[in-house]
């Protein structure tokens, strides 16, 4: 008696990659977020990665703007 066709599915993921990363985007590298985002878009929850992406870009130049503020009012 057969009940069905066998058919074999090629899955295009990891078992590790079923568990959930959101404790893990603070050790996360910049690119391997970057690629994280990448492949994880069009997800649910993925905004926090991307805030995350944000703030790591925008960190170094407001540090920057900031720097270039303080400096004439050390000089004064």
């Amino acid at each position: 008696m057969i009940f069905g066709v066998e058919k074999n599915i090629n899955i295009n993921f990891h078992p590790k990659e079923l568990g959930r990363m959101e404790g893990k985007v603070d050790v996360m590298t910049y690119p391997e977020l970057k690629l994280f985002i990448k492949k994880e878009k069009g997800s649910c929850g993925i905004e926090r990665f991307e805030v995350e992406n944000c703030k790591r870009s925008a960190n170094p130049f407001s540090t920057f703007i900031l720097t270039i503020i303080g400096v004439p009012q050390l000089a004064a």
